[in-house]
């Protein structure tokens, strides 16, 4: 897989977690004219919030520098081409997170040690929910490049859950 194929799918879904991020700010300040949470819908938001800041992190701070990409390329973005570079992504995060969990297990690990545990296993989770989206539902059958996508994020999706809590 190419290294520009790659910055394109990190690069798009880093943007896509910055425009959620900012939405649910929106919302949390209450500026948003369509939806008013409640206190405990609001709690629910923070907490989306902490989770997608720290899976934007994993991105960017964690999966960008291993794989040598920007994180801020953009251009058109195949959907085949996206689901493998999310399982790829997937399983990358997976290896870091795990990593970082055995080496907790037997020595204390320093701040930046913990900080980057926490956004690899933010971002294999979002990575994970992101290829449940894509393979949908098996009774549903796409046609064509979706199709293609469809099959792809399916063996990603099923294939990978890593024991990543």
């Amino acid at each position: 897989m190419r290294r520009s194929a790659r910055d394109r799918v990190i690069s798009k879904h880093l943007r896509e977690l910055a425009s959620r991020r900012k939405e649910l700010t929106l919302v949390l300040a209450g500026d948003s004219r369509l939806i008013q949470p409640t206190p405990g819908e609001a709690q629910l938001d923070r907490t989306d919030m902490d989770e997608l800041e720290l899976a934007e992190r994993g991105l960017r701070d964690v999966l960008a520098p291993l794989w040598e990409i920007s994180g801020t390329a953009s251009g058109h973005v195949h959907a085949v081409e996206e689901a493998e570079v999310l399982v790829a992504a997937r399983a990358t995060m997976a290896v870091v997170a795990m990593a970082l969990q055995q080496r907790a297990a037997t020595e204390d690990l320093g701040a930046d040690d913990v900080s980057r545990l926490a956004a690899a296993t933010a971002a294999f989770r979002y990575l994970n929910a992101t290829l449940a989206v894509i393979a949908g539902d098996d009774s549903e059958v796409l046609e064509g490049e979706d199709f293609l996508l469809q099959n792809e994020a399916s063996a990603g999706a099923y294939g990978g859950g890593f024991g990543i809590q």
